[in-house]
């Protein structure tokens, strides 16, 4: 009998300063960067850099990697799209992990939850999501009385009302903390972290024109998270994958692995 190819593969795309890109599938993207950066990668990249990661999918197949990383190859329309869409740099942040350190000022965060367990996620008017255990990253903001110290404070404690998407996650599982950015902008962080899947659309964004979701997965094999700053101790382990979903029989919508088949023949190492 045989055996179903893992799916454990994830397309990228890099760009340099001078906005060329270059397309690659790797199992640890993560490692790969650090090879295309040191000079160890692709003979493209080599002399280009420094690189970072403007876009990426899985995981998926090889297969199912070799043919989208040539479709996303040869479709300079999306690229460009991925370009457009690339945010300025993010003001460096630090990560805290106790709500008594937290500044009450208006602004932004990044919360980080673990979920150790599959968990349940409903939207008002949709059908149940299980999400897998794993680390997510949510967007959010706060505008009001205590700021961001009120804010992330309250999502930080377990035992609370639920009231809005994200507190289905924070009950659920643990919060480890968040990066805070003082007058900052919820949607500029989503889009900072694009490259990121998305598990459910319009989470935590339903009155956002602009944004797809406020709540990102953390990906197995991902770069190291975040863009801005030193980040906290992760592992392939504890990193989730890019998934989309799927109903059972329950009516529960479970997260399934998809991947775009593309073309049939593979082509490395070119833009």
């Amino acid at each position: 009998m045989s055996t179903a190819e893992p799916a454990s593969w994830f397309v990228y795309v890099l760009i340099n300063s001078t906005g060329v890109s270059y397309t690659g599938i790797a199992k640890d993207v993560a490692a790969r960067l650090k090879k295309h950066n040191a000079g160890n990668g692709a003979r493209f990249t080599r002399g280009r850099g420094p690189w970072t990661i403007l876009h990426m999918e899985g995981p998926m197949t090889h297969g199912d990697a070799l043919r989208r990383e040539i479709v996303i190859k040869k479709d300079a329309h999306f690229k460009a799209h991925l370009k457009e869409r690339m945010p300025a740099p993010a003001p460096l942040s630090p990560f805290l992990s106790d709500a008594a350190t937290l500044p009450s000022v208006p602004g932004a965060y990044v919360l980080l939850v673990e979920l150790h367990r599959e968990t349940p996620v409903q939207l008002p008017g949709r059908p149940s999501i299980a999400l897998p255990a794993g680390r997510y990253l949510y967007c959010g903001s706060a505008r009001g009385p205590g700021g961001i110290k009120a804010r992330v404070g309250r999502h930080m404690r377990p035992d609370k009302t639920v009231r809005w998407h994200i507190d289905q996650l924070t009950t659920a599982g643990q919060v480890l903390g968040a990066w805070i950015f003082p007058n900052g902008d919820e949607c500029a962080l989503a889009a900072r972290l694009d490259a990121f899947p998305a598990p459910i659309a319009g989470f935590g964004s339903s009155d956002c024109p602009t944004c797809r979701s406020h709540l990102l997965a953390w990906p197995q094999n991902a770069p190291q998270f975040p863009p801005w700053s030193a980040p906290v101790d992760s592992s392939p382990q504890t990193g989730i994958a890019a998934r989309s979903v799927s109903p059972d029989s329950s009516g529960t919508r479970r997260l399934t692995t998809t991947a775009d088949p593309g073309p049939s023949k593979a082509m490395r190492d070119k833009t």
